[in-house]
C-alpha cells in the first residue's frame, strides 16, 4: 500500500525499519520481544495517529477503509511484504467489544486515547467435537495508553477487546506471521459454541465451492457446514 502523504511515509519508514530488524531475528519470541520494545515508541507519536484518524474521517485514500477485514472496527495500516508482521488500527465506540475470538498468529496490543479492556479466556474442552467449545471464567486487564499486552495463536490467545468507557478509543495491534489458516474461531460461551469467521473473499469462495457441489449432484456438500 502506497501513498505520498507525509503521514503514510512516516509510518511506512517506521514499519520498514521494523521489517529490517525482524528479518534478522529468529523465532517467535525474539520478534515478540522486539515489538514489545518498539511499539510504545510508535504509540507515543500522538500527532501521527491524530492525522491518520483525521484522514479516516475524510475517507482519504490512506488508510483504505474499503479493504475487507475480519472485524468491522479494524483497519489495516501496514502489511509487510515478507509477511513478517502487519500493523492494524481498531476504533471502538463506547461500550463496543470484539467477539470472543482466537488468533492465527502472535500479537502485541497497544492502546491510544483511552483505557482498553482485554478479556482473556481459557478453553476447557479439547476441541474434539466440531462446533462445541467450553470456556473458563473471563479475566480482565485494563490497558492504559502507552502500555502493551501480548497474545498468542490458537487456544493460547482466546480473548475479546473493547471499550469500557463512554468515549471512543483506539487500539493499535501488531500481528506476526500467520499460521496457514484462513479464519479465526469465534466463541459463544453461553451456548458453548465455536464458529469460524473468514475474510469475505474466503467465505464466498468456500460457499461457491459448496454450492457448486450441490449443483453438480454431490450428496454430502460438507464443505459448507462450518463456514458461517
Amino acid at each position: 500500500m502506497g501513498s505520498n502523504t507525509s503521514t503514510a511515509s512516516k509510518l511506512m519508514d517506521a514499519c520498514r525499519a521494523w521489517s529490517s530488524v525482524m528479518d534478522q531475528l529468529k523465532g517467535k519470541q525474539a520478534r515478540m520481544d522486539f515489538i514489545r520494545e518498539a511499539l510504545p515508541g510508535l504509540l507515543a507519536d500522538e500527532a501521527l495517529f491524530v492525522d491518520i484518524i483525521g484522514r479516516m474521517s475524510r475517507a482519504e485514500r490512506y488508510p483504505d477503509l474499503s479493504r475487507p477485514a475480519l472485524f468491522d472496527c479494524e483497519v489495516l495500516l501496514y502489511l509487510d511484504r515478507g509477511r513478517r508482521f502487519s500493523l492494524r488500527l481498531f476504533l471502538f465506540a463506547p461500550g463496543e467489544y470484539t467477539p470472543i475470538h482466537d488468533h492465527s498468529s502472535w500479537g502485541l496490543i497497544g492502546t491510544l486515547f483511552g483505557p482498553l479492556d482485554i478479556v482473556t479466556y481459557e478453553r476447557l474442552d479439547d476441541g474434539s467435537k466440531a462446533g462445541i467449545a467450553r470456556l473458563g471464567e473471563p479475566r480482565h486487564r485494563l490497558l492504559l495508553p502507552g502500555e502493551t499486552d501480548e497474545t498468542h495463536p490458537l487456544n493460547e490467545g482466546i480473548h475479546r477487546t473493547g471499550n469500557p468507557g463512554d468515549l471512543p478509543i483506539a487500539m493499535v495491534n501488531v500481528y506476526g506471521s500467520p499460521i496457514r489458516r484462513a479464519f479465526v474461531n469465534c466463541f459463544d460461551p453461553e451456548r458453548k459454541r465455536v464458529d469460524r469467521r473468514y475474510l469475505p473473499h474466503h467465505r464466498n469462495r468456500l460457499l461457491a465451492k459448496a454450492m457448486l457441489g450441490i449443483l453438480q449432484g454431490e450428496k454430502d456438500p460438507a464443505v459448507g457446514t462450518t463456514i458461517l
